[in-house]
């Protein structure tokens, strides 16, 4: 007869969906559209999404897209923020609202970059013009975490999104990229210009994304693509996910009554065997069943992922430096390893926005030495 015990580990185990793991993940999140309108959508014979059409139809045998018919928002009626935070930590952590900083931050609660970090993982964040016009803090979650706390993580992952790496082999375990509110379909031209947001936020990630994305097809590595909630409601929203492994299909998921946010965080986690940050559940009315991954989108077995490199001795792993106050990179230099001092191009109080040597290079712990360029 099985021990109480046992039972347990039996239960817990058959909850973590078999997901595979993937080399690397890069998410951005969409605004205030539901699916109609960015899937298939035209206006006065336009299409409004060209370049997100084409994504979505890469549906058939040998395609590399899930695209999910039924997929939601959690915030139920709240704006953008709560939804973010949500997605990234499976909590709202409280907020209801779009102001910032949020009442209570920096949180010390569980969340995905802490998560990844805990397991010698990587995670950045890279916002479009990052602090600068266009940026809203709302949209970067992550941000609220920052800190030297409990669960809290350091300002090494967040980077404007001029340091996302062209060589894509350098990326995170796990990227945001968080464009501005011009390019995420989220504010409408003042009048009497046209409302071509979706226009807009289509061809910036175009132009910015489908060098990753079709990379991602044969690099054992995903995009995801959502939205923060729908234009009038929960949804459905346009969530793809798009890579190597996934079996090309439309997704209805009408087993489990759809998918949301959680479900996508999920997803991520049970992919690295991380632990699940929140105490969330679907946020879906029943018959939702556990465990809420995703998991029936992946095509053939398990992939084997590429390794990590790690550093030979005497060398050191460059931080990634960009989006910080240039007098406050001496300590993240020093806490990678490296002996020399920073130097920098500018004034010591203004943000970094180029660094000399790619973050993630390995590099002589005692004779590298590291420029930075201000603003």
């Amino acid at each position: 007869m099985k021990s109480i015990a046992s039972l347990l580990l039996i239960v817990a185990c058959s909850a973590i969906a078999q997901v595979p793991r993937p080399d690397h993940i890069v998410i951005v999140i969409e605004e205030n559209h539901d699916r109609s309108q960015i899937i298939q959508s035209y206006i006065n014979g336009v299409e409004q999404a060209p370049y997100i059409d084409s994504l979505a139809a890469d549906i058939g045998p040998s395609g590399h897209t899930a695209d999910f018919t039924r997929s939601f928002d959690t915030g139920h009626g709240y704006p953008s923020q709560p939804n973010y935070l949500q997605f990234y930590s499976g909590d709202n952590q409280g907020c209801t609202d779009d102001y910032f900083p949020i009442a209570g931050s920096p949180f010390i609660t569980a969340n995905l970059a802490r998560e990844l970090l805990n397991t010698g993982l990587t995670f950045v964040a890279y916002s479009e013009n990052r602090l600068g016009q266009g940026y809203v803090a709302r949209h970067d979650p992550s941000r609220n975490w920052e800190g030297n706390g409990q669960n809290q993580i350091p300002p090494s992952t967040h980077a404007d999104f001029s340091a996302f790496p062209s060589n894509f082999s350098q990326l995170p375990a796990v990227s945001y990229v968080i464009p501005t509110v011009m390019h995420d379909m989220h504010s409408p031209p003042p009048p009497p210009q046209p409302d071509l947001r979706v226009p807009t936020g289509d061809q910036w990630l175009r132009d910015h994304m489908d060098a990753y994305v079709q990379w991602c097809k044969t690099h054992n590595s995903l995009f995801i693509l959502t939205f923060d909630e729908g234009h009038s409601g929960d949804g459905p929203i346009c969530t793809l996910i798009i890579g190597e492994k996934i079996q090309g299909g439309q997704y209805a998921e009408a087993a489990r009554n759809g998918i949301d946010h959680y479900s996508v965080l999920r997803t991520i986690e049970d992919a690295y065997g991380l632990p699940h940050a929140g105490p969330a559940i679907t946020g879906l009315p029943a018959p939702t069943p556990a465990p809420i991954a995703i998991d029936n989108i992946w095509r053939g077995g398990l992939p084997t992922p590429t390794p990590t490199p790690t550093a030979s001795p005497g060398q050191c792993v460059v931080p990634n430096l960009v989006g910080l106050i240039a007098n406050k990179t001496r300590a993240p230099w020093k806490a990678a390893g490296f002996s020399s001092k920073v130097q920098i191009s500018g004034h010591p109080n203004g943000r970094v926005i180029l660094q000399s040597i790619p973050a993630g290079t390995h590099a002589d712990c005692d004779s590298t030495v590291m420029t930075v360029t201000t603003n």
